[in-house]
């Protein structure tokens, strides 16, 4: 992916100012008045707010990266997922920070069943009911880009339907601006931060990431691909149904099953050994004989079938 790095030389605008306000007090809240005074982001803080210095001082008893968890979940969705992407990356972050990171969760109140309906019919020209015979209103899971329902296809075939969040992408595009230009602020401080990469190259590495995500024919087309790949291994691909997809839209087969982490816990260590030695075969054969791999390989996106394989699912990010 070519990106134009000329938006590191864009400054905040007008219409950020609100956000920014809002970024700098939940870092001076957080403890994180040095970067407030040493990037010159005070100036945002509306008159009679809580001034770097004055503030965060029971913040600071916590952990750095504690404090550096807490300024994401404060911040919404988008912030979320920047600690999801990154709380996979040890060569960006530390330990401390990575540990922190992996425990964040969604949580972001589902769509309701109008807004899912709209996405459906905007997405497919045509009513929900002419392409599914049910479809089930409560959501099989809820994240910061999209939520997934299950389905079934007026021709018979029990689906999970991937939407996305209708108004999410310019969302985040507007929180990935803010972002590049406040991580252009750190770099002219000088303040250096833990990890191997600068702020300017956190941003791109999201912004890359994000982008691919937010495309679901991108996702259909890795997970059609993979399929390929591994038609011949003991891993579950679920299939995907091109003809009701779309950049905002992904139908896909449901797969029975529960998630890894569930299923760890459920068998015997023999069992668990077994499942390790899957996901091990698996991953060497994407690796080294495919040299395309599922990128995002957390237990949410590992479910074990009822034959004892181990499916993967969301195919938004690779390599």
């Amino acid at each position: 992916v070519r990106l134009n790095l000329s938006v590191m030389s864009r400054t905040i605008q007008v219409q950020d100012l609100p956000r920014v306000n809002q970024i700098t007090a939940v870092l001076a809240r957080n403890g994180f008045g040095h970067l407030i005074g040493n990037t010159g982001l005070g100036k945002f803080l509306k008159p009679g707010e809580e001034q770097p210095g004055k503030s965060g001082k029971a913040a600071k008893k916590k952990s750095f990266a504690k404090r550096l968890r807490q300024v994401l979940i404060d911040l919404g969705p988008t912030y979320v997922k920047l600690g999801q992407v990154l709380s996979v990356r040890p060569d960006i972050l530390p330990d401390e920070v990575l540990e922190e990171f992996q425990t964040l969760q969604d949580n972001v109140p589902p769509m309701t069943f109008e807004d899912v309906r709209q996405v459906v019919e905007d997405e497919m020209q045509r009513p929900l009911e002419e392409i599914f015979d049910a479809f089930d209103p409560v959501p099989l899971g809820s994240a910061s880009i999209a939520q997934v329902h299950a389905a079934r296809l007026a021709t018979g075939e029990e689906v999970a339907v991937k939407l996305q969040r209708r108004g999410i992408e310019k969302t985040i595009r507007s929180d990935i601006h803010i972002l590049y230009s406040l991580a252009q602020l750190l770099e002219n401080s000088g303040i250096t931060l833990p990890g191997l990469y600068g702020p300017a190259e956190i941003v791109r590495e999201f912004d890359v990431a994000i982008r691919q995500e937010l495309d679901f024919v991108y996702e259909l087309k890795n997970a059609e691909r993979m399929a390929r790949l591994m038609a011949n291994s003991n891993v579950v691909i679920p299939e995907v149904y091109p003809q009701w997809s779309s950049r905002r839209l992904m139908v896909l087969e449901k797969i029975k099953g529960e998630p890894l982490q569930q299923a760890i816990n459920r068998v015997s260590g023999e069992d668990a050994r077994a499942l390790a030695h899957q996901i091990m075969d698996a991953t060497y054969a994407m690796v080294f004989e495919h040299g395309f791999f599922h990128g995002d390989p957390h237990p949410g996106n590992l479910f074990v079938t009822p034959d004892n394989k181990i499916a993967y699912l969301d195919f938004g990010v690779v390599g």
